[in-house]
């Protein structure tokens, strides 16, 4: 996408959010949409009618992405080519850079772009990004850096715990994503966002399964009938996991300087990890303590 794209996609940007909300009925749809259009939402449903457009744009989308090398694009914040407006959902970009062409830039203001990158980029341009969306306050786009950062580490060789051999980010529907959870001491990444109140899971070497939340935020949501539903009852018999509450932890994972409260999340034991995001070797020396009493 080109800078005269890119600007021309940005007019229009006082389209009234109910007149979105009356084009788009499907719940489902405008998950999607959101996930994967972010805050461009309002644009994205003035053209999408529905999931076959959506799967369009996707595969359009990977394609953009898939001939760069890791290390060879940059995240970049973008403040000025959009709505001043602070109510406006658009009132801050991130955005991808192709090092090599300067002159093309992919917007990824949503999860599933941020997700795609996952191996094209640096652990420390997330977190440089994360760093500038804090600064500027803008913590949406700041909870989905911090979340990418986390992930991009457990994803690498760099997060040196052991109780973490591998990882695998689901694919598919919420429950086809957990379908995929089949193996032991594997970091597990939901197919969809904000899938049953958790951000990842692992299941260790005694079948006990730690699910982590990452957070920004002082305060987070819980809801232990949907993670019994929507992921504990659905996780295959063959990956040895032990389904019981008292065999599940939850592990909320907040940058440090955040005064996090955790919610109740009885009969579930919960954890609160904080992370040094002051620069990488704080961050990579903060996160082996996350999965530090799985086996």
């Amino acid at each position: 996408m080109t800078r005269d794209d890119r600007l021309d996609d940005d007019v229009d940007d006082d389209v009234d959010d109910d007149a979105m909300d009356e084009e788009i009925r499907d719940d489902d749809v405008y998950e999607c949409l959101f996930y994967h259009y972010g805050g461009r939402i309002r644009q994205a449903a003035q053209c999408v009618s529905g999931r076959s457009s959506v799967q369009l744009y996707i595969e359009n989308l990977i394609r953009s992405v898939s001939s760069a090398s890791k290390g060879s694009v940059s995240l970049c914040l973008n403040s000025t080519e959009c709505s001043a407006d602070p109510k406006s959902r658009d009132s801050l970009r991130t955005m991808f850079r192709d090092a090599r062409d300067i002159g093309a830039t992919q917007i990824v203001d949503s999860q599933f772009i941020l997700g795609l990158l996952r191996d094209k980029i640096l652990e420390e341009d997330y977190l440089n990004a994360y760093k500038k969306a804090i600064v500027l306050n803008r913590k949406a786009v700041a909870g989905h850096l911090f979340e990418e950062l986390m992930h991009s580490i457990y994803c690498s060789t760099r997060h040196n715990s052991p109780a973490v051999q591998g990882s695998h980010q689901a694919t598919g529907t919420g429950h086809e994503g957990v379908n995929q959870l089949l193996e032991k001491c594997v970091y597990w990444i939901p197919s969809t966002v904000n899938f049953a109140v958790i951000d990842a899971a692992l299941i260790d070497a005694l079948g006990k399964i730690w699910c982590v939340q990452y957070t920004v935020s002082s305060q987070h949501s819980f809801n232990g009938s949907l993670l019994r539903s929507k992921f504990l009852r659905r996780i295959p018999q063959s990956a040895g996991a032990v389904t019981t509450d008292d065999s599940c932890t939850i592990l909320f994972v907040v940058p440090r300087g955040v005064e996090f409260a955790a919610p109740d999340t009885a009969p579930f034991s919960n954890r609160t990890f904080y992370v040094d995001c002051a620069n990488m070797e704080t961050v990579l020396r903060d996160v082996p303590k996350i999965f530090g009493d799985a086996t």
